[in-house]
């Protein structure tokens, strides 16, 4: 307990001389000031890598809208995996938002369906492919051939790096280089979707689908993320969906991926 002593001059404290107590004094400001160093840390960044902090992120983001021209109409390649469709179409698009006055290419989806064995980013990232008009979205006589459709020399092809898991910040990604890939747990219903905000998880029946992610944002109190998929732009609200961000829908998203382009 802190008292004023009247026999001494200065502030003391009981059974203790007036050096003492100075150097308590100095201790205890010392750790007030690196508890206070540690909170303001703490405030401006996430409190565990896995959990980003929301507080710094907007309400709403469309990649579309702050890329206008990096994002063209979707093909229907709805007969085949969007393992393999969608990577092609998110490195393409990453490509542009990097440098859109040099890279405004269409990678060939084509290509990744007939010779890749392992999914679409680990043969993007491995082999690289060329683009769509030399490997256009149509099946070939030869399968998983190295010359382009006019029999042209081998092209150029363009790779991936640095393919990482995203899960914990999708957002992030999203606003600092474009979209992402996620598998989402879907109803059937998704299949004849059209518009508004898709709730349908399927319950037990629910199948898993990997979308691409482009944005997010809420309509009430009711979160969304903006998704396409490998349907095409006469599928949805012109080849996208407004999905709800449940945790029954979200429930394999810690397997969401992304890569940047390599030069």
């Amino acid at each position: 307990m802190l008292y004023q002593n009247t026999q001494t001059k200065g502030f003391n404290a009981r059974g203790s001389t007036p050096k003492l107590t100075k150097c308590l004094l100095i201790l205890m400001l010392a750790i007030s000031l690196v508890h206070s160093s540690e909170i303001a840390t703490l405030l401006k960044t996430p409190r565990d890598e896995k959990f980003s902090s929301e507080a710094f992120l907007p309400d709403k983001f469309d990649a579309r809208e702050k890329w206008p021209n990096c994002f063209d109409s979707l093909p229907d390649l709805k007969t085949y995996s969007s393992n393999d469709v969608l990577p092609a179409q998110i490195l393409s698009e990453r490509f542009c938002i990097m440098d859109p006055s040099s890279y405004n290419i269409h990678l060939s989806s084509q290509q990744i369906v007939e010779c890749a064995t392992e999914g679409g980013w680990k043969y993007l990232s491995k082999n690289g492919v060329m683009t769509k008009g030399c490997y256009p979205d149509f099946p070939r006589k030869t399968v998983c051939d190295d010359k382009c459709l006019d029999n042209k020399a081998f092209e150029t092809r363009y790779f991936a790096k640095g393919l990482r898991n995203v899960t914990y910040s999708i957002r992030e990604e999203l606003m600092a280089k474009g979209p992402v890939s996620a598998p989402l747990k879907l109803g059937a219903s998704f299949k004849s979707y059209t518009d508004g905000i898709f709730s349908d998880c399927g319950g037990a029946r629910g199948t898993v689908e990997t979308v691409k992610i482009v944005g997010w944002n809420r309509e009430g109190d009711v979160p969304y993320w903006i998704v396409s998929t490998n349907r095409g732009s006469d599928w949805g609200e012109n080849g996208y969906a407004k999905v709800q961000q449940t945790v029954s829908c979200s429930l394999f998203l810690e397997d969401a991926y992304a890569a940047d382009p390599k030069i």
